[in-house]
């Protein structure tokens, strides 16, 4: 009798029928030009083929949301403080002042 040995990564055969595909490294321009939306997107795109990639995909950009909502607040708060907001001399932007 001829018996064959298969190595793999996975435990048992259930497991065999979930294999997983390796995807690319660019899905993480999604989150990164997107933020949280371009995050989700590549979470719903990626979840099934790559769930660890669409995890880190779907962190990826709630991190960088909060970062940049938290540079926000950093920037709107120094601006009101201590007045150091940038001042419009443009003449497409003077009818805004005046509003």
């Amino acid at each position: 009798m001829i018996t064959f040995t298969i190595q793999s990564k996975y435990t048992s055969w259930d497991n065999l029928t979930k294999l997983e595909r390796i995807r690319s490294r660019w899905w993480y321009l999604l989150p990164i030009l997107f933020k949280i939306i371009g995050g989700v997107i590549a979470y719903f795109i990626l979840r099934d083929d790559d769930p660890k990639k669409a995890k880190n995909c779907l962190w990826l950009g709630i991190t960088l949301t909060v970062i940049e909502i938290a540079l926000s607040i950093v920037f709107f708060t120094i601006c009101t403080t201590f007045g150091a907001c940038p001042v419009f001399e443009d003449e497409s932007m003077r009818f805004m002042m005046h509003i």
